[in-house]
């Protein structure tokens, strides 16, 4: 099984992919993992990857062209399901897992930031480049988690 994340926060996955069970599948590569950083898919000089929502309104969203890119440049021939890790989406279970492992070869998850991405690109939208799934890791939404991974308890 390979898996391709794609992230603004890189770093943060070093440590917990060579630790535990998923440093040892990876170290007796029974899972691939690669780690690649949103920002190398951005068209502008400055490696934007979020703007302000389109039609206005408070906050930011992810534009869309960075995670077209990295996806068009990450996904094969091979088997593969996109997922965006998200606060709208479905809660991630084992047996959700399951399913997603299931007869793909790759699995490609996108770890954005804020609330969501640009409009003109959602899941669901068919195309090559679809996300096939949305789902989040927790009942509701709390920003830290999809800042920081590695953090699963809110500090109070």
């Amino acid at each position: 099984m390979r898996i391709s994340v794609i992230t603004i926060f890189p770093e943060l996955f070093r440590e917990f992919l060579s630790t535990s069970l998923i440093g040892r599948a990876i170290a007796s590569e029974a899972l691939e993992v690669s780690v690649h950083n949103l920002r190398d898919f951005s068209e502008d000089k400055h490696q934007s990857v979020d703007d302000e929502p389109y039609g206005g309104g408070g906050g930011m969203v992810m534009m869309a062209s960075p995670w077209i890119g990295a996806v068009r440049a990450l996904r094969t021939d091979v088997p593969s399901r996109c997922v965006l890790m998200s606060p709208q989406g479905r809660r991630l279970t084992d047996a959700r897992v399951q399913e997603l492992a299931a007869g793909n070869e790759h699995l490609i998850l996108l770890c954005g930031r804020y609330e969501g991405i640009e409009l003109d690109w959602q899941p669901g939208q068919p195309g090559k480049y679809r996300v096939e799934a949305e789902l989040n890791i927790l009942d509701e939404w709390t920003p830290w988690i999809y800042t920081n991974p590695l953090e699963l308890t809110p500090t109070t």
